[in-house]
């Protein structure tokens, strides 16, 4: 709250309009198969891919009167998510786990199944040097998009 309070305050002493960019930047790209049913296994898969997501990644403008508690605001949003191009890190499988053999060893000594389970633990490591690259490159762009969007 403090901080709406300065930028209204400066808005109004300096007679400017004040932006402040928000942007949302996603390190996966990520899918889902759904749920589990009987014959149809569930899967997430994530993809390292750097993207500025769309309506979390906007613009707001601020404009205060000399003296006055609050002032108008105005918001822009980025209407399709940028996908930052290339590759910026590696993918390392940490930790897989599956009960399948012990499930249905169980089954066969009792007659009753259980549930099958498997999972697997990825690690995104990135490169320093690529992902600073490809930052300031994606967020080059959004700053073109925020200028072309208020020059409407």
């Amino acid at each position: 709250m403090g901080n709406w309070k300065k930028i209204n305050k400066f808005s109004g002493d300096n007679n400017v309009i004040v932006l402040v960019p928000q942007l949302t930047i996603n390190f996966a790209d990520m899918q889902s198969s759904g749920r589990r049913s009987m014959f149809k296994k569930a899967s997430v898969k994530a993809e390292d891919i750097i993207h500025f997501t769309s309506n979390n990644t906007c613009m707001f403008a601020f404009y205060s009167k000399a003296g006055a508690p609050s002032g108008e605001l105005g918001a822009t949003a980025l209407e399709d998510s940028y996908h930052v191009p290339g590759k910026f890190a590696v993918n390392y499988l940490v930790d897989e786990t599956d009960n399948a053999t012990w499930v249905n060893s169980m089954t066969r000594l009792t007659g009753t199944s259980g549930n099958i389970h498997s999972s697997e633990t990825w690690a995104v490591v990135a490169n320093k040097n690529v992902f600073k690259q490809y930052t300031a490159a994606g967020g080059g762009v959004i700053n073109s998009a925020f200028i072309e969007l208020l020059k409407q």
